[in-house]
């Protein structure tokens, strides 16, 4: 029996079958290194796994809550901030926990609208979350999510219209690493958040300090 060649129309169509797999199990490599599982670390030190840890946020610069109602540019500056959490590395060696932790932003004052800003009931943000070590934009970051249905409820007073209350917020936000100065930094483009049936996007803006309950840093990374 003679074996014929195969014609060379068969050969193209065969290397391009193997080059087109190999390109994908190579793309899929890249994607699977460049996505590193982000930990936590206190004092400059990878915290052991399975330890859960007490922290409190630290304010360094001042949060801003903004979102646009119908029509209309809310905005709200808050001065101050506190709180607290348990961070964990997870025994076997998963992304790191913030679990139970609460935001908590105050002195809250109306910047928008302009003229007759409304005002937040009791000058106060409560928000509930959960946390996750995560990446932002190939970045350490935390991501922060709802604890529960919502992360909290906002009421507002003293507008020149009747206002939609109440303000529920929802979604997530994700404070991105800066390794200069062992903050997470909170941006437009990281806040996730939106309130009401509506879905009208809001953004958080600021950053946070994190330290343990005995004023050691903690930072993420990988």
């Amino acid at each position: 029996m003679v074996c014929k060649p195969r014609s060379f129309k068969t050969l193209i169509g065969t290397f391009g079958v193997a080059l087109m797999a190999s390109l994908t199990l190579g793309a899929v490599g890249v994607a699977s290194a460049s996505a590193a599982t982000q930990h936590w670390y206190v004092g400059g030190t990878k915290l052991a796994e399975g330890t859960p840890t007490s922290i409190t946020p630290k304010g360094t610069t001042s949060f801003n809550l903004a979102w646009k109602f119908q029509g209309i540019n809310f905005e709200f500056k808050c001065t101050s901030q506190e709180g607290n959490g348990t961070i964990e590395n997870p025994a076997g060696g998963g992304a790191g926990t913030d679990y139970g932790s609460s935001l908590v932003l105050s002195g809250c004052k109306g910047v928008r609208p302009v003229g007759a800003p409304c005002e937040i009931i009791g000058g106060s943000i409560n928000m509930g979350t959960n946390g996750v070590a995560d990446e932002f934009e190939a970045k350490p970051a935390v991501k922060f999510s709802q604890l529960g249905s919502a992360f909290t409820e906002i009421w507002l007073s003293g507008c020149s219209y009747k206002a939609y209350n109440p303000y529920v917020l929802e979604g997530s936000f994700t404070g991105i690493a800066n390794s200069t100065t062992s903050s997470l930094e909170f941006t437009k483009a990281s806040s996730a958040i939106h309130f009401g049936a509506f879905q009208y996007p809001v953004t958080l803006v600021g950053s946070s300090h994190l330290e343990t309950t005995g004023g050691q840093t903690v930072t993420v990374a990988p």
